[in-house]
């Protein structure tokens, strides 16, 4: 779980992570009425602490969501009501399935297009998804590590595939997948079977 300070002295958020495993691909939004922001980082170590300090923190932030990358999912969590110790209490917290962001990422095999608005009002879990998009693009366009995970595909899962547009795409999918999500090269191919069947 993830605890959120802010410290007016300093005009600062600091996020700590208080739970006994390392996250991934923390990002933190903030917002009051006037304004929004957010950073994040790509591993928060268990009991690590990450902050953002300056011109980005609007005084008086009002809202703070997070988003966190587990090994149980997604963890989705909401702060308000800032008290006077300067923690904010959590107003709601929620586990969203690895598998669904895969399903989401994979539904249209062979599009570089983030689906807009799948996740409704959750602006937080939409971004993410969004800039999971962000980097299929890039690994599409310019890496070939995507080619690597074809290889251990083939010789794992039997799956061959042609030299193609769409399996470039495809297989950029999941090398991001698997960066993004934590995911084994084996979970990610359950899931890739599960869905392209």
């Amino acid at each position: 779980m993830l605890e959120i300070q802010y410290k007016p002295n300093e005009n600062a958020i600091y996020v700590l992570n208080i739970a006994s495993e390392d996250y991934g691909r923390v990002t933190i939004r903030h917002s009051n009425e006037a304004e929004k922001g957010g950073f994040g980082c790509k591993v928060l170590p268990a009991h690590g602490q990450i902050g953002c300090i300056g011109k980005s923190i609007p005084n008086e932030v009002s809202r703070v969501d997070t988003l966190a990358v587990t090994s149980q999912g997604i963890l989705l969590q909401h702060f308000s009501n800032l008290d006077t110790d300067g923690k904010y209490s959590k107003s709601s917290n929620e586990i969203v399935e690895k598998r669904k962001i895969v399903e989401v990422v994979v539904k249209d095999l062979y599009s570089l297009n983030s689906p807009k608005c799948y996740f409704g009002a959750n602006e937080i879990l939409s971004e993410f998804v969004d800039v999971i998009f962000a980097f299929i693009n890039k690994e599409y366009r310019e890496n070939d590590d995507k080619w690597n995970y074809g290889q251990y595909l083939f010789e794992k899962k039997k799956i061959k595939f042609e030299q193609s547009e769409g399996t470039d795409i495809l297989l950029a999918k999941c090398v991001i997948l698997m960066d993004f999500l934590t995911l084994s090269k084996e979970e990610m191919a359950d899931y890739l079977l599960e869905f392209i069947s």
